[in-house]
């Protein structure tokens, strides 16, 4: 996750295994976790939530889910194709369209040399 520098982030692996990886973590701009139990053919979702913004900044993520999934291929490499490794707003029918737009143009993946890089903006008040 990059670009987070001062809020406070909770992580959840959802599936296949449920286990926390951050909870109310104050992250760096560079934050990193790495799946080491990650398999071969897996699908692996993750939860992602804003706790709190920087001070100064406004949490655009409040009230929201921001749902990762990766999936690896049977030669361990990262599927790229849209609909087996991405982000999206996890329920988005119960946020109202302004607010969803500009939470989903604040998140962006990056998929390169097999690893996934989550990047989400910051809005200063």
């Amino acid at each position: 996750m990059q670009g987070i520098d001062g809020a406070t982030f909770t992580v959840k692996q959802t599936s296949p295994v449920e286990k926390t990886i951050y909870d109310h973590k104050v992250l760096s701009s560079f934050e990193f976790f790495t799946n080491t139990e990650a398999n071969r053919g897996g699908v692996y979702t993750y939860e992602i939530q804003e706790n709190a913004a920087k001070d100064g900044y406004y949490n655009l993520f409040e009230g929201m889910t921001i749902i990762l999934q990766v999936t690896i291929e049977d030669d361990g490499t990262i599927n790229k194709t849209k609909n087996a490794t991405f982000i999206k707003i996890k329920d988005p029918d119960n946020i109202s369209a302004d607010k969803l737009k500009l939470a989903e143009d604040a998140m962006y993946l990056s998929v390169d040399n097999n690893k996934a890089d989550i990047y989400l903006s910051l809005i200063h008040i």
